[in-house]
């Protein structure tokens, strides 16, 4: 993660939920959970490297030694989730960008 300068003190206000997203006919629609061993394996709709959820995205990844496939970069959300619609890969994206989109999505990441 991001390191903050000596001078800057941070507290935690809380933590943010990540889903799998999807078209709902793909294979791993119906799953109750997705884990990151089996999005691993699937083409990503994501973000550009330098955004923090693309950078937290990967860190969680590599903290299970796996390395994710992005196959489509985007600046936006919205994007992401069009992209998705389309069938272009799924998408791994916090929680609060699912809404108003008819998708399916697996369970939280719960082990982040």
């Amino acid at each position: 993660m991001d390191e903050l300068p000596d001078t800057i003190a941070m507290v935690p206000l809380g933590r943010e939920v990540f889903h799998a997203v999807m078209p709902r006919q793909h294979r791993l629609a119906p799953s109750r959970g997705v884990t990151m061993k089996q999005i691993a394996r699937e083409p990503l709709v994501s973000l550009t490297h330098d955004s923090r959820t693309r950078r937290t995205i990967d860190a969680a990844a590599s903290k299970q030694g796996i390395t994710l496939q992005h196959a489509v970069t985007v600046t936006q959300l919205a994007t992401v989730m069009s992209f998705v619609r389309a069938g272009l890969g799924v998408a791994i994206v916090p929680a609060d960008a699912i809404a108003g989109f008819n998708m399916a999505f697996g369970s939280p990441f719960a082990k982040w």
